[in-house]
């Protein structure tokens, strides 16, 4: 018996006219790709939900791996920069590179900036050009946020 003939553990991928190892194979798909193609050949058959949120996941790997600068700045929290998400809003001191100090609302964050509305002004500012930022608690009591 040919091993093509037979699959281990179960008997989900012997339903499809072409069993979706060979076709991973026969379209040189690289490992991220070949699972999602897998997972959504079983999905109804082994699964479901937790193979629909394995597919997921593998898509979220290739769009890190293929477009870094367009990934979704709030799933960014292991890089270290949407960890002021929580302080939208939020009154702010940031000092500058250049030694100057701006004080507003944080607006947004993005991965490599903020934007703090002063005076009903906007201004979005590089994480780059930024040495300290502050988040205003109250009149007395500031905590550092390391950026």
């Amino acid at each position: 018996m040919s091993a093509l003939d037979k699959q281990v553990g179960g008997n989900y991928y012997k339903r499809f006219k072409i069993q979706p190892w060979e076709f991973i194979e026969k379209n040189g798909l690289s490992f991220s790709e070949g699972c999602i193609v897998k997972y959504i050949c079983r999905y109804k058959y082994k699964d479901g939900k937790k193979d629909l949120e394995k597919i997921k996941h593998y898509v979220d790997l290739l769009i890190e791996l293929h477009y870094p600068d367009e990934v979704d700045n709030k799933e960014q929290d292991e890089h270290g920069k949407t960890c002021l998400n929580p302080f939208l809003d939020k009154q702010v001191r940031v000092k500058l590179k250049n030694g100057n100090l701006i004080s507003g609302t944080l607006t947004e964050v993005g991965y490599d900036f903020i934007s703090i509305s002063f005076n009903d002004v906007e201004q979005a500012l590089s994480l780059n050009d930024i040495t300290e930022l502050t988040i205003v608690w109250q009149e007395t009591t500031d905590e550092k946020a390391q950026v």
